[in-house]
């Protein structure tokens, strides 16, 4: 009969703990990340009906295409529930284009790069947020302050490198939105691994002169390891 009663007295007491955990585990919780999202980015040209506007974008658009960029940061997130929660951070954005090789001639190529502050704001739903592995969706928008802008030309048969940096033309703030999809890996109790395909494009112009209109855009893995608290 005590013998009963012991085993009775460990099951309640294992089935207790077990519940607590559960319980825990779905409770609001926060988790600070660093981010990696090595991406492809590109640029969107637009321009008025002027012929040399006009002639001018069909130039760029013949012999620039896209390079890879990248943006990095650390994340904080806060989930209010099972499935809902929302992120915001601090990164730094890198955005390339590039000369197609042969497009200008054979020995020389060019380089654009845009670089952005970002502080991202980001709803995120997770399918099912206490298992070890969940899959999740996130979209938001965020707030990109210019840093830099610059244009790296290479001519190779003069194994020559020029960099031009200019601002002038591109407004210091712009926002951008973004939206993805991916999954989560809980590693043990607190920490845990994400991947994520993750699109993110400026909503308006960057620039506010000229008669060419520019808008960027990236694609991309976003891979963040995080510890939750």
């Amino acid at each position: 009969m005590k013998n009963f009663l012991f085993l009775i007295t460990i099951f309640s007491c294992f089935k207790t703990a077990v519940y607590s955990q559960e319980k825990k585990d779905t409770t609001l919780y926060s988790r600070i990340s660093l981010m990696y999202n090595p991406a492809l980015t590109y640029r969107n040209l637009k321009t008025n009906d002027v012929q040399s506007a006009v002639l001018l974008k069909r130039n760029l658009d013949s012999i620039e295409s896209s390079d890879l960029g990248y943006a990095i940061g650390f994340n904080v997130r806060h989930m209010f529930g099972k499935h809902l929660g929302l992120n915001v951070g601090f990164n730094y954005s890198i955005f390339n284009e590039k000369t197609r090789n042969g497009s200008i001639d054979r020995f020389t190529n060019y380089q654009n790069t845009t670089a952005y502050y970002s502080i991202p704001l980001q709803l995120v739903y997770n399918t099912n947020f206490i298992k070890k592995i969940n899959y999740y969706f996130i979209a938001g928008i965020s707030q990109n302050y210019l840093q830099r802008q610059q244009q790296k030309i290479y001519n190779e048969l003069r194994n020559e490198e020029r960099v031009f940096t200019s601002n002038y033309d591109l407004k210091k703030s712009n926002l951008f939105w973004n939206a993805g999809v991916g999954v989560n890996f809980r590693l043990n109790r607190n920490c845990s691994f994400s991947s994520e395909i993750l699109y993110n494009q400026s909503m308006g112009e960057i620039n506010s002169n000229g008669v060419i209109k520019k808008k960027l855009f990236s694609v991309g893995p976003n891979f963040q390891f995080g510890y939750s608290f």
